[in-house]
């Protein structure tokens, strides 16, 4: 009996003692990145009228600025304001402008169902003339992903010329989570035949008649029985890539810019019992919008994505008049990049050109 009081104790104890030892680490780490930094500040801006955080790193103040916007709606990750020192590689070539949308993170908000997609449209272009006003002579790019992709390809019609390229990972063009390809996957005979009933009553309902919930059960059926977010056999070192997420996750909970409830609201956030915002963009049609784009746009899709559906950006781009427009599709990649993707991503950055 002792040598299992014991083992219990070890087992509560280590944990204990590993956690906060991992975090010390990490944010003595961070503080060197920072101080190396000529800017790095947790700085407000008035964007669409409410009073908002925004982080500002970079290694040098004349490095090209990246604002990036997070997808969702509601989720600031992989990057967030928390992410204050954990990014070198990001701010050693770029100016880092990283913003917790209204409603998650450290600019938590009760989003009520008179916010639309339109009202963060507005606060991203907000965003993107206080930057510009600041730095004016710096290049200056959009990284937006996913739901971001809304926010930058109605940002590039309304500001164009305070924009140099803005470069997307899951490019949304229309049914956003509700796709062919999407419905298709989860008739297959391996899902389970009740998920299967579940989701052909929801395309049985049509698009004029979808709720919210309807699209969190599927967004649940796509993760728990397709490859459709994560390509299982796309991270060649899934040890490594464990480590540095896990390192990523710790340093954004217990950053020093964020309180307890910042971090929580991270993924529990101002948007839980929002759906007009969820239901509009599942709604929009981008394609009209992305045919006007007056700059340099390239498109990155994850193979298997089916969230961000890659066979219907394949299609819209197949017919596309714009010659700003560019896609390319990476393999072994989903709505979340593997390895392949993660490349790709990181060769644009030395990349200036009107690709």
């Amino acid at each position: 009996m002792d040598w299992i009081l014991t083992l219990i104790a070890y087992i509560i104890a280590v944990p204990l003692v590993v956690l906060p030892l991992r975090v010390f680490f990490i944010n003595r780490a961070r503080k060197k990145v920072s101080a190396a930094c000529e800017i790095s500040e947790v700085r407000e801006f008035m964007l669409g009228g409410y009073l908002q955080k925004v982080l500002l790193e970079g290694k040098s103040r004349n490095n090209p600025v990246l604002i990036f916007l997070h997808g969702g709606p509601g989720s600031p990750l992989p990057f967030n304001v928390g992410c204050r020192g954990l990014l070198p590689e990001m701010t050693d070539k770029h100016l880092m402008i990283i913003w917790d949308q209204l409603g998650s993170g450290i600019n938590n908000y009760p989003m009520t169902d008179s916010f639309a997609m339109e009202d963060l449209v507005e606060m991203t272009v907000d965003l993107i003339r206080a930057i510009r006003a600041e730095f004016p002579d710096n290049r200056l790019e959009l990284f937006g992903v996913s739901c971001g992709s809304f926010l930058a390809a109605h940002a590039a019609l309304i500001v164009p010329d305070l924009i140099d390229r803005i470069i997307i990972y899951g490019q949304i063009t229309h049914q956003l989570f509700t796709s062919p390809d999407v419905y298709a996957a989860l008739a297959e005979p391996l899902v389970p035949a009740k998920v299967r009933a579940e989701i052909a009553a929801i395309e049985a309902k049509g698009p004029d008649s979808y709720e919210a919930k309807d699209i969190a059960e599927i967004a649940r059926a796509l993760r728990r029985n397709t490859e459709a977010y994560l390509v299982r056999d796309g991270v060649k070192s899934p040890r490594r890539a464990s480590k540095v997420v896990l390192d990523l996750m710790l340093g954004m909970a217990f950053s020093p810019d964020y309180r307890l409830r910042d971090a929580f609201a991270l993924v529990r956030n101002g948007y839980r019992e929002n759906t007009s915002i969820i239901l509009g963009v599942v709604a929009a049609d981008l394609r009209p919008v992305l045919e006007q784009v007056p700059l340099p746009y390239v498109i990155i899709q994850g193979e298997k994505d089916l969230v961000t559906s890659t066979l219907l950006v394949e299609e819209f781009m197949a017919t596309a008049q714009n010659p700003h427009l560019t896609l390319r599709v990476v393999p072994d990649s989903a709505h979340y990049p593997g390895d392949a993707a993660i490349r790709e991503l990181l060769s644009l950055r030395g990349e200036n050109g009107d690709s």
